[in-house]
């Protein structure tokens, strides 16, 4: 399954994705660069396609990217230069080398009103971080062999805040189920977008559910973020490729 993937990139490596499929993938590990961001700046074109011309990858899994609706918001044109240009920079070496690219997505390119988004609903980003995946999206879509993967993860081990929202849905799945379930498709011949997610949820209840002493809050309190309130992902895509 992975023989023709003699060299294999990993952008995002030291990220909970990037460690997860490490782990998960050790038997191949030899393949597998995973520079950090020292040795890698996605964001510097020259340096990025010096670096792919020394390793000549045959396979591309670009997870790196600036995360987190108040962290892109605060950082707009830090979002924008490794979202969107760190894309870019890939996508050009990807183009001219016959480089097959998994692009690892989110659900936050939706607006929330409706939920249970699949692959064929036209998405509507509200927040910078969600627009500058959605322009990636469309740099990645323009290439011959690529799978863009739109997803939404966590860590069961620990739960990053105090507190998580009531009234905000997610089809966020626990991260190690998530590198099971991407393994089975990015080695094989699958092109196009595809949902890869778990059930739909709130997101306290995925939160209480790894640290019982996260406080409920609301999304009336925090309209200003733009944060987007039903965005499940529709999975019959996945569970027809399955079959």
């Amino acid at each position: 399954m992975h023989s023709k993937y003699n060299s294999i990139l990993l952008t995002g490596g030291r990220g909970l994705f990037g460690k997860a499929f490490l782990k998960k993938n050790k038997k191949i590990k030899k393949k597998i660069f995973a520079p950090p961001s020292s040795k890698l700046d996605i964001t510097k074109k020259e340096e990025t396609i010096k670096y792919l011309k020394k390793i000549t990858p045959k396979l591309i899994i670009h997870a790196a990217a600036l995360v987190g609706i108040q962290n892109c918001e605060k950082n707009k044109l830090l979002c924008k230069k490794v979202n969107i240009q760190g894309t870019s920079n890939i996508a050009e070496y990807v183009k001219k080398n016959n480089v097959r690219l998994i692009y690892i997505s989110t659900d936050y390119v939706f607006d929330g009103k409706k939920g249970n988004y699949s692959e064929i609903d036209s998405p509507n980003p509200q927040s910078v971080y969600g627009k500058s995946k959605l322009s990636a999206e469309n740099i990645v879509k323009k290439l011959n062999n690529h799978l863009i993967i739109r997803t939404s993860f966590f860590s069961k081990k620990k739960w990053k805040y105090k507190e998580a929202f009531i009234d905000q849905y997610t089809s966020r799945i626990e991260v190690d189920k998530l590198i099971s379930k991407i393994n089975k498709i990015i080695f094989t011949e699958f092109e196009g977008l595809i949902h890869i997610a778990g059930k739909k949820q709130s997101l306290f209840n995925i939160a209480k559910k790894i640290d019982k002493k996260t406080k409920p809050i609301s999304l009336i309190h925090y309209k200003n973020l733009k944060i987007p309130k039903d965005i499940s992902l529709n999975t019959s895509k996945w569970n027809k490729f399955l079959k």
